[in-house]
């Protein structure tokens, strides 16, 4: 059910049996034996930066890890939440599960943040978790919907996004500052997440492409420069790409 690597190189497989696996250039680690965690299916595993693994179970449970050992008393902390199915840590070391249930919890340290109660998000069941460069926490639903949130409360009119994809099963921030979203329908579908230059540039770039202004005053060389990196060379790419036919294509409709 889930995957993840450590930052000693070791690989965590946590399985539906409710085990997890330690493993290192495809063999096992120390003695090989599974490690039950109790949890059900290991549905979502993470590494914090503190070096504690953290498995979230299929019974609603979270259980925290260290070299292969249960951390503190051992026992699982319940959320409450059905199936944790998404766990992301944010860059300000709180830690957010996702259920099944349809709501986000916060955590600090194996405690509930605050007062302790579930955020509903109105999505079916959380599939999916991401921290967005400028702060913001995107959940990703069983609805097939995004919604943004900041301190555990949404952004801007709070209104769910709809994505069309069925289950939003995968997020991914980009270096350019696109949100990628992958559904159980098979596509990924590309979003727009910071608003100013990073939404301007791409269309002045284009209208200006051919104009003489860009073309040929030698003191628009730094413009030129800009667009060619942020925007023409990556569009040729693209361009490039799609002259070569794909057996399986992907199809990603641009918001």
């Amino acid at each position: 059910w889930s995957l993840i690597e450590l930052k000693n190189g070791e690989l965590i497989s946590g399985g539906s049996d409710g085990t997890l696996r330690r493993w290192r250039d495809g063999k096992p680690v120390g003695d090989g034996k599974p490690i039950a965690t109790g949890q059900g299916a290991v549905l979502s595993l993470i590494e914090l930066k503190n070096g504690e693994l953290i498995s979230g179970g299929d019974d609603g449970s979270l259980r925290r890890w260290r070299d292969g050992k249960p951390v503190g008393d051992g026992k699982p902390i319940a959320t409450g939440q059905g199936g944790v199915w998404s766990l992301i840590e944010l860059k300000n070391g709180e830690l957010i599960s996702g259920g099944s249930d349809g709501t986000l919890r916060r955590w600090r340290d194996g405690k509930p943040v605050g007062d302790g109660k579930p955020i509903a998000t109105g999505q079916e069941g959380v599939l999916s978790l991401i921290e967005l460069k400028n702060g913001e926490l995107i959940s990703g639903g069983r609805d097939g919907t995004l919604r943004r949130w900041r301190d555990g409360k949404p952004v801007g009119d709070g209104k769910p996004i709809d994505t069309g994809q069925g289950w939003v099963r995968s997020l991914i921030e980009l270096k350019n500052g696109e949100l990628i979203s992958g559904g159980g329908d098979g596509t990924l579908r590309r979003w727009r997440t910071t608003p100013g230059w990073q939404s301007l540039l791409p269309l002045a770039c284009s209208k200006l492409e051919h104009h003489p202004t860009l073309t040929s005053l030698p003191w628009f060389n730094a413009a030129r420069a800009t667009c060619e990196h942020f925007v023409w060379r990556h569009r040729r790419l693209f361009e490039d790409a799609m002259r070569y036919p794909m057996r399986y294509p992907i199809r990603y409709p641009m918001r």
